[in-house]
């Protein structure tokens, strides 16, 4: 339970956040946050097999990979990865015990693996383009100008 006091002097008020408080909000940022990341497939082509095969492939083993790992922890008590450096053990345990960083490894592996003559246009590389750098288009100014002006003291680069 997170509990925030307050001292004054006459007296003193206590302000408690529940566990099932601190875990909806928790689990109400999380989601937008994944749906924030999964709005960025709106600029790829996804009539196009390959890119449905990436994002298939990728949920499908960001989802069984972990619950592989979490199984085998339960019935051998110990993870996968068992070796005699336990420090090893750890980080690729843990690695492949998180969903998302199943998902982004997968991802990424056959995003830049898989290739035929389209993928720059059917990842989304041309939308992307103009906003490499400062001046590649007028959004850019509006967007990444800084409060109070301060701006004019920091050249964009």
């Amino acid at each position: 339970m997170c509990s925030l006091w307050c001292h004054t002097n006459t007296t003193e008020p206590v302000f408690v956040i529940t566990d099932a408080t601190l875990k909806s909000f928790l689990s109400s940022a999380l989601s937008v946050q994944a749906a924030v990341g999964l709005s960025l497939l709106q600029f790829t082509n996804m009539n196009s097999m390959r890119s449905l095969f990436i994002v298939g492939v990728s949920i499908f083993l960001g989802l069984s990979v972990p619950q592989y790992f979490f199984r085998y922890t339960l019935s051998a008590q110990h993870g996968p990865a068992h070796t005699n450096a336990g420090w090893f053990n750890d980080y690729i345990n843990t690695i492949f015990s998180s969903p998302p960083t199943v998902a982004l490894i997968v991802a990424v592996f056959l995003d830049n693996t898989l290739d035929f003559k389209d993928a720059a246009t059917d990842r989304g590389m041309p939308w992307w383009t103009r906003f490499r750098t400062f001046k590649g288009d007028n959004r850019n100014k509006e967007f990444y100008t800084l409060p109070f002006k301060l701006n004019r003291f920091f050249a964009p680069s």
